[in-house]
């Protein structure tokens, strides 16, 4: 009898320790398996599960199927009260039970669906698993053919090739508030978007930093290889992945490296590539690319997209940015690039709304190179002051909000890198007017 009862506690466990497994794989939003969560839980409840089951039905299943079960001491009634279950209480042989084979064959298919299920969970683990390698053919814009409308671009410390439009479309971009700290001196971040049909967008946000000083090479070496510098990839997901509370389950995680022929290795692009479905659902999509720079810190771009086939052209998109990319580790460049670009910038005396997104694009391209000059802030807000008459007088409700949306960033931005005098009152009178409105 003394194996029997042993080989039914084992069965009992188990049978505990697959449901604790299948619960965590259907409900649990976690991409790190705790081996000791997962052991611990079940040895927790493993005595009250085991009373309840009694309790209520006699037996627990591993005492049904090797023919035991547990009586209150000196009579036939089960035990009701849990200190008569723990201390006054014998296991008994029933005359009902399974042939010895049988229950046999439900143990070990027991411990197989735990282990099974263990599997898939270690499977899930981001800090365990093999990510795969994505390669990318490099994406060499044709800036001299006005047809293709794409111009080169500093976005903090990358150079990427931008389009005016996609399928036709125009391009249109935003500012989005983000507060500054003294950890955190750049934008936030700045938002390409496609039209209200499509509802895409790819947003470009500042560099950060990881806690550890880890080189592109030594994040390389951890995402390719099979388990192995746990700590890292764990810091990755605690820093970043947890911050998108809305994501659904990965569908694609990749180490992605673009091979140009005209740029050095340290220049190229080299990053981590995280794709899914957004929330519990299928309708929308996020890939999200870290693209890390030689100085030990990562800018993390993002394309948000309905599952549609549009959407799918807008995530080409993407991509073809990602493969322009020229990667720096300095702003000097950058900063000079940009000056040259706006001081080509000839608008009409009476700019159209074309000229007026260019020279947006332009200037939003400028502050995440130079975010604490006010010189900038100010441009913009001359030029979203245009865009808003002009939305307003051809009755483009929706690009009159949007330019009413970006004063009052503007106005932000501009009181914490130290504007005062005529312009700031000015960008205060303009954003007080158009409130009331």
């Amino acid at each position: 009898m003394k194996s029997r009862r042993i080989w039914a506690s084992l069965f009992d466990f188990f049978f505990l320790y697959l449901n604790v497994q299948f619960a965590k794989l259907l409900f649990a939003h976690s991409y790190e398996f705790e081996i000791l969560v997962s052991v611990l839980i079940p040895v927790i409840a493993w005595v009250p599960y085991a009373y309840l089951l009694q309790r209520f039905f006699r037996q627990t299943f591993g005492q049904y199927l090797f023919g035991l079960e547990r009586t209150v001491r000196g009579s036939d009634a089960h035990a009701r009260r849990i200190y008569d279950w723990i201390f006054n209480t014998d296991v008994r042989s029933t005359s009902m039970r399974l042939p010895g084979w049988q229950a046999f064959f439900c143990l070990i298919a027991n411990l197989a669906l735990g282990l099974g299920l263990s599997t898939a969970a270690i499977s899930q683990d981001l800090t365990l698993r093999k990510w795969k390698q994505k390669e990318l053919v490099a994406f060499i814009p044709d800036t001299t053919n006005p047809a293709t409308r794409t111009q080169i671009l500093p976005l903090y410390y990358a150079l990427a090739a931008i389009p005016d439009q996609h399928d036709g479309v125009p391009l249109q971009w935003s500012l989005p508030y983000e507060r500054r700290s003294q950890s955190r001196q750049f934008l936030g971040k700045i938002v390409l978007k496609w039209n209200d049909e499509l509802d895409a967008s790819i947003s470009f946000s500042g560099p950060l930093t990881f806690k550890r000083n880890v080189s592109t090479e030594q994040w390389r070496a951890c995402l390719l290889r099979l388990a192995g510098c746990r700590g890292l990839r764990s810091e990755l997901i605690k820093t970043y992945l947890k911050n998108l509370t809305d994501w659904g389950r990965l569908e694609e995680l990749a180490w992605v490296e673009v091979s140009h022929p005209f740029l050095k290795p340290h220049e190229s692009p080299r990053g981590i590539l995280i794709s899914g479905p957004i929330g519990n659902h299928s309708a929308r999509r996020r890939t999200v690319f870290l693209l890390l720079n030689p100085n030990l810190s990562y800018q993390a771009i993002t394309l948000d997209r309905p599952a549609t086939q549009a959407g799918a052209r807008a995530e080409d998109l993407f991509y073809q940015i990602i493969s322009s990319i020229r990667v720096t580790s300095e702003l000097a460049a950058p900063r000079t690039w940009i000056d040259g670009l706006l001081s080509q910038f000839r608008p009409a005396q009476h700019p159209s709304l074309a000229e007026v997104t260019q020279a947006q694009k332009l200037l939003l391209s400028k502050l995440t190179v130079n975010p604490d000059s006010p010189e900038p802030y100010y441009h913009l807000f001359k030029f979203t002051e245009i865009e808003y008459d002009l939305s307003l007088a051809q009755n483009e409700l929706k690009r009159t909000a949007s330019a009413r949306k970006l004063f009052a960033v503007i106005l932000s931005y501009a009181r914490e890198v130290g504007m005062k005098g005529p312009q700031l009152a000015e960008i205060e009178q303009k954003v007080a007017s158009t409130e009331k409105k």
